[in-house]
């Protein structure tokens, strides 16, 4: 998922309420303000990691 593009303007670096609307429509009963509380992580591509430089 990309970054909203107004995020200068409301301040919200996710877009929280799209998310739950589409969780909503598949029959998921989810608020912003939960889904604000859930951990998350990235996981890159076998492929993407290849391109990154190695860390350290």
């Amino acid at each position: 998922m990309v970054l909203p593009d107004d995020v200068e303007v409301t301040g919200e670096t996710h877009t929280w309420a799209r998310l739950a609307e589409s969780l909503q429509d598949h029959g998921i009963e989810v608020t912003v303000e939960t889904l604000k509380l859930l951990p998350y992580t990235f996981t890159f591509s076998q492929r993407l990691q290849e391109r990154l430089p190695a860390a350290g």
